[in-house]
């Protein structure tokens, strides 16, 4: 079971599909909040292994992770030799050594087992699960945001104040659609032996998968990536509201400023006391999300979490 705190929320709906592949994985701390989305495929394997172990890898590779931003800002930008330093490139670096890590162990953990057996291309008997990976760290001094796939991250955006200014509120994308439609994409695929072809109209990775970067995917872990897009903001400098994340489920059938606008709007009601959720209101907007995903036609897993990080 996940946590439940009055200002997060999670949903996911298996929707029009057998199976359900999504996980999240949620941890609440006195100095730092981990909200993270995984939408696995071809299996639930690599998105459960994913979420289990993420976070923790993350935390042993950023131990300091709150004094960082105080640290560099009384300090300034250090110099180490002859190259300058970022303390910005410090948590890159470590956040997609971890991202690099957690594949890495997943793929030594089913090389081991002996079901289920899969034999898809050059690499038989081996589960080809796989999974995006969308992550959120939140401390009192910044936003790290780490997206891996097509899951999204976005966050409302206002230069005024929210609650007083619904209209300004503007949805904001912290994370890259890593697909094979992307020309960035799919030269990386490209220069790395693979190739793109559309099946069904959607082009993909060696004909098979839509995403470029993920977690898993051993048969076509050579050509795919694992470095995430990394996203450090400092909270003072902008003025957020809340965040979500999802999967393409919700997504392929919704525009990131209709997710905003939905969700500001139950938050205003309930701030209002307008709106009466048993749950809170960001459970409320979660389940929201994915329901209304769902009635418009979404074909996929339907995982959302919204979370408060004013």
């Amino acid at each position: 079971m996940l946590p439940e705190h009055p200002t997060s929320g999670y949903c996911d709906l298996q929707g029009r599909r057998p199976t359900i592949e999504d996980f999240h994985s949620i941890h609440l701390k006195h100095d730092h909040q981990f909200y993270g989305m995984f939408d696995g495929h071809t299996g639930n394997l690599a998105s459960k292994f994913a979420a289990s172990e993420l976070y923790g890898e993350l935390m042993r590779r950023l131990p300091n992770l709150e004094n960082m931003l105080t640290t560099s800002k009384s300090e300034g930008e250090g110099v180490i030799g002859d190259e300058k330093y970022s303390w910005k490139e410090d948590i890159r670096i470590n956040i997609t050594q971890a991202f690099e890590y957690v594949h890495d162990q997943f793929l030594d953990r089913i090389t081991t087992m002996t079901s289920p057996i899969v034999e898809v291309g050059t690499a038989p008997n081996m589960d080809q699960s796989g999974t995006t990976a969308t992550a959120i760290l939140v401390t009192d001094n910044m936003i790290i945001a780490a997206t891996l796939g097509d899951s999204r991250a976005i966050i409302s955006h206002s230069s005024k104040n929210p609650w007083k200014d619904f209209p300004s509120v503007s949805a904001v994308q912290f994370s890259i659609d890593h697909v094979a439609s992307h020309p960035t994409e799919r030269d990386l695929v490209i220069e790395r032996g693979g190739f793109v072809s559309a099946s069904g109209g959607i082009p993909r990775v060696n004909g098979i998968l839509a995403v470029t970067r993920s977690i898993g995917d051993a048969d076509l872990a050579p050509v795919l990536s694992r470095e995430p897009h990394v996203l450090v903001l400092d909270r003072s400098e902008i003025r957020e509201l809340c965040g979500s994340l999802a999967s393409d489920g919700l997504w392929d059938v919704m525009s990131n400023q209709e997710a905003v606008d939905m969700v500001v709007d139950i938050i205003l009601r309930e701030n209002m006391e307008m709106y009466d959720a048993a749950d809170g209101p960001f459970q409320e907007a979660a389940e929201r999300l994915a329901v209304e995903a769902y009635v418009r036609g979404s074909t996929d897993n339907i995982g959302v979490c919204v979370v408060a990080v004013d």
